[in-house]
């Protein structure tokens, strides 16, 4: 019975871990690329090419990458060392309401 326990854990864990990452993608990745890209056809007048597309994606992804951490930081451990605990209490009500 503990096998089956364990196994369905461990198919829960990898759904949500896959979530996760479909998720960062969508909504990260996704809407910085949408927001850059027309910030930069708003301001420059620039039409968008496949550099521009390239360029915006690479800065688009390590800002997904920190607003993840960010969002999900009860998640990770390290911040506990970096932040004090009154800030996480904070950003856990806050990601809770």
């Amino acid at each position: 019975m503990n096998q089956k326990r364990k196994k369905n854990l461990s198919v829960k864990k990898k759904r949500r871990i896959a979530r996760r990452i479909i998720e960062f993608l969508i909504i990260g990745v996704g809407f910085g690329l949408t927001e850059d890209l027309l910030a930069v056809f708003l301001v420059t007048g620039e039409q968008i090419t496949w550099r521009i597309f390239l360029i915006v994606l690479i800065v688009a992804i390590p800002f997904a990458i920190i607003s993840e951490i960010l969002v999900d930081s009860s998640e990770f451990k390290f911040l506990k060392k970096i932040f004090p605990k009154k800030v996480l209490k904070e950003l856990n009500s806050i990601n809770n309401e």
